[in-house]
C-alpha cells in the first residue's frame, strides 16, 4: 500500500503542475480511522502564482479531490497541523493561509450566515478567528470565501479577487476514481481484496 501512496503522490504532483502549475511535495497524509478520523487523505498544495478561490476549487477537483471541508473540531485540528507545518503555504499570501472548501453563495447577506461546504455537508461546525467573519474586504466589503487566518488555526472570510493566495488544501476520499484509473491502483486494491477474501475463506 505504501508504494501505491507514493505513486499517488507522484501523480498528484504531476497533475497539479498541469492544472495550476503547482509546486508541491504532494505529502498526502491520511486521517486514519483508528485515530478517530474519516480515512480521507489531505494535501497542502502551494502554487508559484496566485489563484482565486474558484481556481483552487477547480484544481482540487481536477486532482481527484475537493477543497478540504472541516466539519468537526478534530478534523480542523488535524488539517491545521498539516498547514501549520508548511511555512510556504503562508509566506507569499497577502493575508492568511490556504483556501478551504467553503463559500457564501449569496455574498451580500450577513457575514456569518449562508456559508456552505463544497461537498454539501452540513454547516454545523465553525472555527472563526477573533473578529471574523467581518466582510472587511478590499472589494467593497464582500468576503465570501474561506481560508485559514493565522497561527491560531482560526478561519477567515476573504475576497476572491484583489488579494494574493498561493495555497489550498485538498481532501481526497480515496479511492479517488480519477487518480486510481491513471495509476492502475484500482487493480492493486482489487487484487489485495481478492487475496484477503481467499485467506479468510481458506
Amino acid at each position: 500500500m505504501r508504494n501505491s501512496i507514493m505513486s499517488i503522490r507522484s501523480y498528484i504532483a504531476l497533475s497539479a503542475a498541469a492544472v495550476v502549475t503547482c509546486s508541491t511535495n504532494a505529502a498526502l497524509t491520511q486521517w486514519r480511522a483508528e485515530d478517530g478520523g474519516n480515512g480521507h487523505y489531505y494535501d497542502v498544495v502551494v502554487t508559484p502564482t496566485a489563484l482565486t478561490w474558484e481556481a483552487a476549487r477547480d484544481s482540487a477537483l481536477a486532482l481527484g479531490g475537493h477543497l478540504a471541508t472541516l466539519t468537526s473540531a478534530t478534523e480542523d485540528a488535524f488539517v491545521f497541523s498539516l498547514v501549520s507545518s508548511r511555512p510556504d503555504a503562508w509566506s507569499n499570501n497577502t493575508f492568511g493561509g490556504p483556501w478551504l472548501g467553503a463559500y457564501q453563495p449569496s455574498p451580500y447577506g450577513p457575514a456569518d450566515q449562508g456559508w456552505v461546504w463544497v461537498t454539501g455537508e452540513a454547516w454545523s461546525y465553525t472555527h472563526w478567528a477573533g473578529g471574523e467573519p467581518n466582510d472587511a474586504g478590499w472589494q467593497g466589503g464582500v468576503e465570501s470565501y474561506l481560508q485559514y487566518r493565522d497561527s491560531s488555526g482560526g478561519w477567515n472570510d476573504f475576497t476572491n479577487d484583489g488579494n494574493r493566495v498561493y495555497s489550498f488544501v485538498v481532501e481526497y476520499q480515496l479511492p479517488a476514481p480519477g487518480v486510481l484509473a491513471m495509476l492502475g491502483v484500482s487493480t492493486f486494491l482489487r487484487n489485495r481484496r481478492q487475496r484477503m477474501s481467499s485467506s479468510l475463506g481458506a
